[in-house]
Order: C-alpha cells, then structure tokens, then sequence
C-alpha cells in the first residue's frame, strides 16, 4: 500500500512538472501572490479569496517539492521507469 501511495505522489509531481516547463526563474510570476488571504495572479489577471484555515505553501516549499519531482523523474529506479 506504502508502495501504491508513493508511486501516485511520483506521477502527481511528474505530471505537475510537466505542465510548467519552463523554469522557476522564468516562471515565479505564473505563481502568484498571497496577501491577507487572498490570492491574486497578475499573469492570468484573477483572485480568488482563500479560507482562513487553508495553508499556503511558501516559494520554498514548492521549489523543494519541484526539485524532489525532478530526482523522482530522473530516477532509474525500474519502479518510476514502468510510469
């Protein structure tokens, strides 16, 4: 079960990665901004109000994520490789 989990993870992070191919450098503004619980995007000119109880992620956070998404993708693991 352990197993099945991790591989669904891998393929989320993989399929996210492959979305966004451009990078973090190029891309930090697709991400938009979080103020007072609202969450603005001047690249796709929208907000959307967030729930107060609701955890943002920092940039940190989501490049960290990006970089193990990478590693996963570029494993040679046999188990990733059949994805």
């Amino acid at each position: 079960m352990k197993h099945a989990k991790f591989l669904m993870i891998a393929v989320a992070i993989i399929f996210s990665l492959s979305l966004a191919s451009t990078s973090f450098a190029e891309s930090d503004a697709i991400f938009g901004a979080v103020n007072n619980h609202q969450y603005s995007n001047s690249v796709f000119k929208f907000s959307v109000q967030i729930p107060a109880n609701w955890h943002v992620d920092t940039l940190a956070t989501k490049k960290a994520i990006s970089k193990m998404g990478n590693q996963i993708k570029n494993s040679k693991d046999a188990q990733i490789a059949k994805i």
